[in-house]
């Protein structure tokens, strides 16, 4: 079954929020390189710039994203086993950061891959929704970690810096991909 209208709307605004967060937090955070601002600075500056544009996006569109709510709740029926293998697939390769911290651009990118897959299939499957949006950042995303490793290794050669920063980026993309997806092309 496809979301209503106002059901994909509301994604489709809250993945161009993300976007937008994402890049602007970025970019601003590219822009204070040369600085060579303290490492924890420019993660404080980067979430800060996040945050704030979340805020400020969400409070603007609060009405529009109000279907989402009911979207949530339902993901609180799923069987705890839905609910468990959907939190692995969104916290595994974060927790896997510690680990393998070399790896952290990329396991934040098969994050948000394999948490928006898992989360698409387990709503079709339990809640009847098919948001292919949420399907297209997740491939999108997973698909950008060659991309990533590419970039890094070749451009930035292996850069402690920019890696992350690159990683931002993809994922700021997926997000914008998955928002215009459904504002412009799934009808």
């Amino acid at each position: 079954m496809s979301p209503s209208k106002e059901g994909k709307r509301s994604l489709a605004i809250l993945f161009l929020i993300i976007f937008i967060a994402i890049i602007s937090a970025t970019i601003l955070d590219w822009a204070i390189l040369p600085y060579s601002l303290p490492s924890y600075a420019n993660l404080a500056i980067w979430w800060s710039i996040f945050i704030i544009v979340i805020v400020i996006l969400i409070f603007h569109y609060r009405h529009a994203l109000h279907p989402l709510r009911n979207r949530m709740k339902t993901s609180i029926s799923w069987p705890l086993s839905a609910k468990v293998i959907n939190g692995l697939c969104w916290a595994g390769p974060f927790v896997m950061i510690s680990v393998f911290q070399s790896m952290y651009p990329y396991l934040v990118l098969l994050g948000i891959g394999a948490g928006n897959i898992c989360t698409y299939d387990l709503l079709r499957k339990y809640s009847h929704v098919s948001n292919k949006e949420q399907l297209l950042v997740g491939i999108v995303s997973i698909s950008f970690i060659p991309l990533a490793l590419v970039v890094n290794y070749t451009i930035f050669q292996n850069s402690v810096e920019f890696a992350p920063l690159v990683s931002r980026l993809l994922i700021g993309i997926a997000y914008g991909v998955g928002g215009f997806y459904a504002l412009l092309l799934d009808h």
